[in-house]
């Protein structure tokens, strides 16, 4: 199998996986940032108050009626299918 061939195999599995196809909040985004920047200073593990702390700069449950600690919970549900954050 050529290199070429691969690659398109391996576009066309991914396209067809439910999570590559989910849009994500840019908020979501930069709570994984904020929460990306903390393992870079070596902080493997974080409080679920820090999350929600760094959730709420992030204007996190701010719209739609959710509450902050319910959005911030399915983010970290989320990112955790996609392999981003152990929770």
């Amino acid at each position: 199998m050529s290199v070429n061939a691969l690659r398109k195999a391996i576009e066309k599995t991914a396209a067809g996986l439910d999570h590559v196809q989910v849009r994500i909040p840019v908020e979501w985004l930069a709570v994984q940032d904020s929460l990306a920047a903390l393992e870079t200073k070596g902080r493997q593990r974080v409080a679920m108050s820090t999350v929600i702390e760094i959730a709420r700069k992030c204007n996190l449950g701010a719209h739609e009626g959710i509450p902050l600690e319910d959005e911030a919970q399915a983010l970290l549900r989320k990112f955790h299918d996609l392999g981003l954050v152990s929770w």
